[in-house]
């Protein structure tokens, strides 16, 4: 996930996806509009889609799917189903349970990219 919006309208973020692991529903290059939590969030919900910052992966961010809550710690997966991308896939089957404070915002929307014709 790259920034790309050289300001901030605080609490919103807007980003550029990069990678595979959350097609079909987002594909590298959509832009998305996230809004970012300033505090542990509460209010996450089975299906919410959520930036992640990895605590042992600082600057790196990830979108997942949110698939299980356990009190506050979550189940996290890409939507990508197919097996070649599943092999490097990084979401909680590699990783387990995610603390809720590594959940830093909720995707709210989607732009598509530009296809070049």
């Amino acid at each position: 996930m790259k920034w790309f919006w050289p300001y901030r309208l605080a609490p919103y973020r807007l980003a550029k996806v990069s990678g595979d692991s959350m097609a079909p529903t987002y594909k590298s290059g959509d832009r998305v509009i996230v809004k970012m939590f300033s505090d542990i969030p509460r209010d996450i919900s089975i299906d919410d889609v959520v930036l992640i910052e990895r605590d042992l992966m600082p600057g790196i961010f990830f979108i997942k799917r949110v698939t299980k809550k356990e009190g506050d710690s979550y189940w996290v997966e890409g939507d990508n189903a197919d097996p070649e991308v599943l092999t490097r896939m990084n979401d909680s089957r590699i990783w387990g349970l995610i603390k809720s404070e590594e959940i830093k915002g909720r995707l709210l929307l989607k732009r598509k990219r530009k296809v070049n014709s």
